[in-house]
């Protein structure tokens, strides 16, 4: 993660006429995201992708710009709480939904006590979302068969724990930086008792 190389996405400094690509990034993803489709789906992936590579390191001007200037974060509730539907795959559904988290861990990543960005976040992301995927992702489904039941083999089951186990971290970091969520969302501050 190449700090120059993050910030010339938004402004170049160089330039007569600048232009900011985040906005871009986050228009593009938001009407991804409203046209469930697999091409959508695949499109999306690429692009949130790029979004967390200009987040990470961290780059505080995209992480602010992101947070505080664009729809970034309602499009990623919309995102996470969406269902897979018409050819939608349900392994890429799932990575594109590690990608959202690891998008919202990177806007985090670095901030301090005071920081503007944790408050926005907390004010417009839909926790009981991330909180459900924290807990129920893996709950395993039955096939019945004649005098039987079994358990469904769930061919995705590695790529879920690790969307659980991501999900878990960014609301560890969320009751961290506001210790008063452990108890508004019934979360234990025990890690043992999370995972």
């Amino acid at each position: 993660h190449y700090l120059p190389n993050q910030d010339i996405m938004r402004e170049q400094s160089f330039n007569l006429v600048t232009y900011n690509l985040l906005d871009d990034f986050a228009n593009y993803l938001k009407c991804l995201v409203r046209l469930p489709c697999r091409t959508s789906t695949v499109a999306a992936i690429r692009l949130s992708a790029t979004i967390l590579e200009v987040l990470q390191g961290p780059c505080s001007g995209n992480q602010a710009h992101f947070t505080l200037n664009t729809e970034l974060l309602e499009t990623l509730n919309r995102l996470n709480r969406s269902k897979i539907i018409r050819d939608c795959l349900e392994g890429e559904e799932i990575d594109l939904k590690k990608t959202s988290i690891d998008i919202l861990q990177a806007l985090l990543e670095g901030q301090g006590d005071k920081s503007v960005v944790f408050e926005k976040l907390l004010s417009v992301l839909h926790l009981d979302i991330i909180q459900f995927m924290s807990n129920n992702l893996l709950q395993g489904k039955v096939v019945q068969k004649p005098n039987e039941y079994t358990p469904f083999k769930d061919e995705f089951i590695e790529e879920k724990i690790i969307l659980k186990t991501e999900c878990v971290v960014l609301l560890q970091t969320l009751c961290n930086f506001r210790p008063s969520l452990y108890d508004e969302l019934g979360i234990s501050r025990r890690v043992e008792d999370i995972v």
